[in-house]
Parts: structure tokens; C-alpha cells; sequence
């Protein structure tokens, strides 16, 4: 798996050399600031991708800058817990941690949760455990490609297998595997997809509609707009499994666009209290 981890990040570009990238510790979990010139005091954490099993601060500095730069915020990209050394809700309980101590320091509306993939999972459960807890919510979350349904029944997973060159059929169930490790997989925790969205703060969702789980996306926006959340759901057509990776692509350049767009739009309504 160590192998493995290190491919995961030498495989993915590193920022412009006029981004900062500093390692730190947030709420007790390490991870890498990423600041590109021009930022401002809005929070993006970014939760990354890989299954819950690879990926890091690491493989996703060069995502996070251009998330810092359309966006005018600082992103903080934590490390956290991975799959199969640890099990769910091991890498929900870091990113609520990294979440609180973000928070502290400006408070929980100034501070926006995104990720990609498993990340952007994660960024729909961790929103929906503050929720729970009633200790205030981020100003917007962004999910790109969100693996939100580990039990991986939905028409495109059958469907799009073969046109999505980002998406294995077996990795996801193996995957999947590792991180529950006998948990259920319907636990809205786990797949956020089963869950209740009541008190959502707005949600930006992207995909591409030919990855394999194009489906979690869809289902996600429906569930939150069933529960009054204010929702913009964006599916690139052609486009493979977080896609948003490629900087060098137009969609790609056009959906970081339209992140930095959110970002702006809800940091100002937390700010002034006007949406």
C-alpha cells in the first residue's frame, strides 16, 4: 500500500511556484495550507480523494491551488485517517476535528468543506455529523464526483462501466470493503446518499455523466433539494470521474470557475448576512 500511496502522489502535478505550501497541524490532524497569491480570510478544507485508501495533501496540492486561486480562499488539504490501517468513521472523525479547530479561528460560516471523489463523500458526511451536533455548519459545501453510496446499486455504476476511463468496477468494491471493514454500507455516515439533509447549508455538486457513479450525484442534489437545501447541480457531459484533476482541461477550467463562484457568493452572505 506504501507503493501505492507514492505513484498516487507523483502522479499529479505540483502548484505554480507562486502558491504556498505549508505543512501544519489542525485540530490534532496534519495536512498541507495551500494559499495562492491574492487570498483572503475564507477557509476551503479540501478533503481529498482515493478511495479512502490513497491520495493526500500531497496528490492534491495542485487541485487545492486552483481551488485557492478562483476562489480567494485558503485551503487547508488535511491527512486524514486511511483505509485499511483504519476503519469508518476513522477519517469522518479528522475531517469534523480539522472542521472545529478551522471554525475556532473564524467561525464555522467563513469556513467551506469541499472534495473530490471519496473526499467529496466525506465532505457530505462530515457536514451532516455538524448537523448533528449542532455546533454550527460551513458556509457552502462543494463536491466533485462525490463517492456517496458504498453499496454502489445505482444504473450508472452498470451502465457507464467501460466509458469511464477513472473507474474500475472491482477497485470501488474493494475499496469500499477496506473502509467499512463490516460496517453497513447504508449508513448515511458512510453513504451519505440515505441520508436526511434537513439543514444543509447551499451545495455545489459537479460530475461528469460518463463516470460510474454518476448516479451519487444526482441522487445527492434530489435528496438535498427534497429537504429545502438550496442546491446547483452541475453534470460535464463526456466527462470521466473527477475530472476537475485536469486542469489543462476547459471543463475543468469552466467547473473550478463555478467553484470559486459559490465560494465568493456564500462567503459574503455569511460575512453580511445577505444572500
Amino acid at each position: 500500500m506504501a507503493e501505492i500511496r507514492t505513484k498516487v502522489d507523483q502522479m499529479w502535478p505540483e502548484p505554480s511556484r507562486d502558491v504556498r505550501v505549508e505543512l501544519d497541524r489542525v485540530g490534532g490532524v496534519s495536512g498541507r495550507w495551500v494559499v495562492a497569491p491574492g487570498a483572503g480570510s475564507a477557509v476551503v478544507m479540501h478533503l481529498h480523494g482515493g478511495g479512502f485508501a490513497h491520495g493526500s495533501s500531497v496528490s492534491h496540492r495542485e487541485l487545492a491551488s486552483r481551488i485557492g486561486r478562483v476562489s480567494g480562499a485558503r485551503v487547508f488539504v488535511p491527512d486524514f485517517a486511511l483505509s485499511p490501517e483504519t476503519a469508518f468513521p476513522a477519517a469522518l472523525d479528522d475531517a469534523v476535528a480539522v472542521f472545529h479547530a478551522l471554525a475556532a479561528e473564524s467561525g464555522p460560516g467563513e469556513v467551506f468543506v469541499s472534495g473530490d471523489s471519496a473526499g467529496g463523500g466525506l465532505a457530505l458526511s462530515t457536514t451532516l455529523r455538524l448537523i448533528g451536533e449542532g455546533r454550527g455548519v460551513p458556509g457552502g459545501v462543494i463536491v466533485m464526483s462525490p463517492w456517496a453510496d458504498l453499496t454502489l446499486d445505482s444504473e450508472s455504476f452498470q451502465k457507464n462501466a467501460g466509458l469511464d476511463p477513472m473507474g474500475d468496477p472491482r477497485a470501488y468494491v474493494s475499496l469500499a470493503r477496506g473502509y467499512l471493514q463490516g460496517r453497513d454500507p447504508r449508513d448515511p455516515q458512510a453513504s451519505p446518499c440515505f441520508a436526511d439533509f434537513a439543514g444543509f447549508p447551499p451545495l455545489l455538486v459537479q460530475a461528469g455523466s460518463s463516470e460510474l457513479i454518476r448516479d451519487d450525484a444526482i441522487r445527492v442534489a434530489d435528496a438535498a433539494r427534497r429537504a429545502g437545501v438550496v442546491v446547483d447541480l452541475q453534470i460535464a457531459p463526456g466527462m470521466c470521474h473527477a475530472f476537475q484533476l485536469f486542469g489543462d482541461l476547459p471543463e475543468s477550467v469552466h467547473a473550478l470557475d463555478e467553484v470559486g463562484q459559490f465560494v465568493q457568493r456564500w462567503y459574503v452572505c455569511a460575512k453580511t448576512g445577505n444572500p
